[in-house]
């Protein structure tokens, strides 16, 4: 996607460790993008994405062919947005 909005850029710190966190593309209340991997104890790894607007969650993906998020380890999320296209990547660091 060419370079057409705005775009965004988070590092995390190889020292957090967590079992879950979130990212939220959002104007006013709605939320156009929901991002949520998750670690589980069991090894399970999930990213849930969705969207909530007007105020009702849509439906719910959780299909998750690669994971590239690794507790413990650092990584990149960057993003860019139009008002109609949405590119997020991640890479490890």
């Amino acid at each position: 996607m060419a370079h057409s909005g705005p775009t965004i850029t988070l590092e995390f710190s190889k020292n957090l460790e967590f079992s879950k966190f979130s990212i939220n593309v959002m104007k006013n209340e709605d939320i156009f993008f929901h991002l949520k991997p998750y670690f589980f104890d069991d090894g399970k790894l999930c990213i849930v994405r969705n969207s909530l607007i007007d105020g009702f969650w849509g439906c719910e993906e959780r299909e998750t062919p690669s994971f590239p998020f690794a507790r413990g380890k650092s990584f990149l999320v960057s993003g860019e947005w139009s008002c109609s296209a949405l590119s997020l990547s991640c890479c490890k660091l």
